[in-house]
Parts: structure tokens; C-alpha cells; sequence
């Protein structure tokens, strides 16, 4: 009789596990989150998929830079570093359990160690681009400026940076754009309005996931500066960029031109938000109002931008 011998396996060869093993590996990975974080995950993965989809990016895999990216899109948008870790804790789990690798490399965790020293602790708001900080920043505009290299911008540099910083800053305020928003903006986007105004359509945004749609009204004098730089770029189409800016280059230009203007730190990318509340509620603008034209799900996000103007308010019995 001819004994079965186990064949040698080779080295390094794939386990084979049973039906039964995978379950049990699979309950065991279950319960080692709680309900409520498994839910509080699954609920932030979905975000980080729905902007990645209208973005365009990979999110399973993603890249670095995009996790990246996004990290810092949810500190311009106000969130706080504990939720900017949670939802950097649930891509990478959305990617360990379908045994991907992490997208947090250290260039990710440097990023969120950046953002954390930006944010502080009292998770500081960013300054706002209201009518004062417009004004300013229009009025010095066209300076040159000195280039990376220490020389001095020529005087057609300095013009169409001018006329671009003008736009951005104007239509981010008027309309209250996300950097996300800003970055996908076309000139098919722009419209004419009544008595010179001008119509925003955001085809699609944070909190317009299935993609309907909104109008928001800019003021004549940004409807002029937006022509006058489709003007300046000479030849473009209704489906070219507005702006040719990334989300992160917008961020950094908003910083550049108000420390320009002489108007200091604190500015971002999130600033036309919060400018935008400012400057409807100083007009007398209610919150409904304001919520409406700058298309937050809940009145929260305003009346705490807004906060400092309602103490304000108190004078008039004081």
C-alpha cells in the first residue's frame, strides 16, 4: 500500500482559509468597533466618496495627496481636528478591510500636524472677507509684488494677477464659494442678471450631493471684474476653468492677497464664507437670509460667524 505523503507547501504560498475561518475573522473584525464607530465611519467614507466623485479622484484607492487635500478642505470649511482625524481614520479602515493600503503616509500625517497648529486648539476662525477686506484688497491689487526669484513682477504681471485676486476674492465673497466650488467654476457658469448683476450656477457642492443645482447672486461690480478677466484670457470657452486654480492654490492666494492688501494673517480659502455672513448680516440680513444665499444646511454654521455682529446688536438697549 502507497502511503499519501503532504506534499511540501512553497514558501511564501497564499492561505487558504474555509468559509468558516472567513467568518470568523470577519466577526471578529466587527466587533472590534464599537456600533456607533462603525456607523460614524461609514457615514464619513460616503462623504469623502461623494467629493472624490464629483472631484474626479480615485477613492478606493486614494492617493496622499488627495486625503491630503480633502483634510484641508474640511479645515477651511471649519471643522475641527478631532472630526478631520475621525474621517482620516475612516478612509484608512474603508481600506484595511478591503486590504488596501493605507493612503496616510507621512506626508499625509505632516499635513494634519500642519492644519493642527493653523487650526490651535480654540479651533480659530478664518478672517473674513467682508466690504472692508475687499475694498483693500482691490485698492492694491496691481501693486507689483516681488517674485520667488527676488526680482520685481513687470507691470502686465502685476495687471492680470491683479485682475484675477479682484475676481476671486469678489466672487468667493458675493457667492459665498467653497474652494471646491471656486476651483470647478466655468465661464458657462457665469450669467447676466438684472441691472447688472450677475447669476452663479454651482452645479454641484458639498451639500448638493445628487447634483441639483444653485443660483447665487453676485453684485455688478463682481460680474464686471469676472468679464474683465475672460476678457484679459482672450479665446476662452464655455466649459474653460474660471480660475485655473487648484483648491489648495486658491487657499494660498487668498493668504498672498490679503497679506498684500496689509490686512495680516488669518485668511483662506474659507474666508468669502465667512465674509459673505458678515456682510448680510451688517446689512440687516436675517439669518434665514443668509443661510439661504450661502446654501448652509442649518443656521448654526452662520450664526456662529456671525456671533460677534449680534453681541453688537446689544448697544441699542445698553
Amino acid at each position: 500500500m502507497t502511503l499519501q505523503t503532504q506534499q511540501p507547501q512553497p514558501e511564501n504560498a497564499p492561505a487558504v482559509l474555509t468559509d468558516e475561518q472567513r467568518r470568523r475573522v470577519a466577526d471578529a473584525l466587527e466587533s472590534a468597533q464599537s456600533e456607533n464607530t462603525r456607523r460614524n465611519y461609514a457615514s464619513q467614507f460616503g462623504k469623502f466618496r461623494s467629493w472624490c466623485e464629483q472631484e474626479d479622484f480615485s477613492y478606493l484607492p486614494t492617493q496622499p495627496e488627495v486625503l491630503a487635500a480633502y483634510a484641508a478642505e474640511l479645515a477651511d470649511d471649519g471643522k475641527s481636528m478631532s472630526t478631520i482625524r475621525l474621517v482620516v481614520a475612516a478612509i484608512v479602515d474603508a481600506h484595511r478591510r478591503v486590504g488596501l493600503e493605507s493612503p496616510q503616509t507621512a506626508g499625509v500625517t505632516e499635513t494634519l500636524r500642519g492644519l493642527s497648529r493653523q487650526l490651535g486648539v480654540s479651533q480659530k476662525q478664518a478672517r473674513p472677507l467682508d466690504a472692508d477686506a475687499l475694498a483693500a484688497i482691490r485698492a492694491t491689487a496691481f501693486t507689483p509684488r516681488t517674485t520667488r526669484g527676488g526680482s520685481l513682477e513687470m507691470e502686465d504681471t502685476a495687471l492680470r494677477r491683479g485682475r484675477l485676486d479682484i475676481a476671486l476674492a469678489s466672487v468667493m465673497s458675493d457667492a459665498g464659494l467653497r474652494i471646491s466650488e471656486a476651483a470647478a467654476l466655468r465661464w458657462r457658469d457665469v450669467l447676466d442678471a438684472e441691472d447688472g448683476a450677475g447669476l452663479i450656477y454651482i452645479e454641484r457642492s458639498k451639500t448638493d450631493q445628487v447634483g441639483e443645482g444653485a443660483y447665487v447672486v453676485v453684485t455688478p461690480e463682481t460680474l464686471t471684474a469676472l468679464k474683465q478677466l475672460r476678457e484679459d484670457a482672450g479665446g476662452c470657452s464655455d466649459d474653460d476653468i474660471v480660475f485655473g486654480l487648484s483648491m489648495s492654490q486658491i487657499s494660498r492666494r487668498v493668504d498672498s492677497m490679503a497679506k498684500a492688501a496689509g490686512l495680516g494673517e488669518g485668511y483662506s480659502g474659507h474666508s468669502g464664507r465667512v465674509g459673505l455672513a458678515i456682510r448680510m448680516t451688517r446689512r440687516g440680513a436675517p439669518l434665514q437670509a443668509v443661510q439661504t444665499h450661502g446654501r448652509w444646511k442649518s443656521p448654526s454654521m452662520p450664526a456662529r460667524y456671525t456671533r460677534s455682529e449680534k453681541a453688537l446688536e446689544a448697544l441699542e438697549w445698553l
